[in-house]
């Protein structure tokens, strides 16, 4: 009787299957050809084939999970010129894909020829960014004036910011003329502001988290839509304080930078 054979014909059959299976197909590329070399169950052979070494094919995403756990954009052991496609066909993804090479290493890819900025315009577009950045901010903490253990809490913080400022703390300035026992502005409730330039608003932002207790902080930037300022642009600690925008101005003739003789702000020294 004559028993079925199970040397390496049959073993390479069952390779061959396997790799039918999971839908992949593993194709190096040279760096001086477009004939890539497919790798298919142990055998070699070659396939003509047109179009960029930077293009990423696939058919099969588990693929990237069983040769590449970490995220592929991640994965420093990925070669840039593997193209994956199926064993039946080979199909490019159209260059808008996220798959592609060029969205994978587009720092390896990139050269300086396809870069959209020139040095000169690259520069320029740095200082632009420069000077639009915003600047100077305001807090503003709300209670209600006519509840005396509310609006003693709101001026017990005030009390505190001063004392921070004279420690050297921070350097933020509390309204100097006093609180606002009654509606001004927008605000209709009792309020005072305390103004913030960029370079002490990490830590007045994390102070007012920590410690603002029952009160609102609404944080806006001072730039010259003060009406964008107070609203779209605006965030809030706490619960939101309707506001009046009614005289609020779409757009200042100047930039409403506060307190030049501290030389923060908009008023610091500019960048060289």
């Amino acid at each position: 009787m004559a028993f079925a054979s199970s040397g390496p014909s049959q073993r390479r059959r069952g390779s061959e299957r396997e790799i039918k299976r999971r839908n992949v197909l593993v194709v190096y590329l040279s760096s001086q050809s477009v004939h890539p070399t497919i790798s298919q169950g142990g055998t070699q052979r070659t396939q003509k084939r047109s179009g960029s070494d930077n293009e990423v094919f696939f058919s099969h995403t588990h693929f990237l999970h069983d040769f590449c756990p970490r995220p592929l954009a991640r994965c420093s052991s990925f070669p840039s010129s593997l193209v994956l496609s199926s064993p039946r066909s080979i199909h490019p993804i159209p260059s808008f894909s996220p798959y592609t090479a060029r969205h994978i290493y587009p720092m390896q890819l990139m050269s300086s020829s396809d870069s959209p900025f020139t040095s000169t315009s690259a520069s320029a577009s740095l200082q632009s960014d420069y000077d639009n950045e915003i600047k100077e901010f305001h807090f503003h903490l709300y209670w209600f004036q006519n509840n005396a253990a509310s609006q003693a809490s709101a001026i017990k913080l005030r009390d505190r910011i001063i004392e921070l400022v004279q420690q050297g703390f921070f350097q933020v300035v509390p309204l100097r003329n006093g609180i606002n026992t009654s509606p001004r502005g927008p605000h209709p409730i009792g309020s005072y502001e305390v103004w913030c330039a960029r370079e002490d608003f990490a830590r007045c932002y994390s102070w007012f988290v920590l410690n603002r207790g029952p009160h609102s902080i609404l944080i806006h930037p001072l730039t010259r839509e003060e009406l964008a300022d107070h609203s779209s642009r605006a965030t809030w600690l706490g619960t939101p304080v309707p506001l009046d925008y009614t005289n609020l101005s779409p757009y200042l003739d100047h930039v409403p930078s506060q307190y030049p003789e501290l030389g923060l702000g908009y008023n610091a020294p500019k960048k060289q």
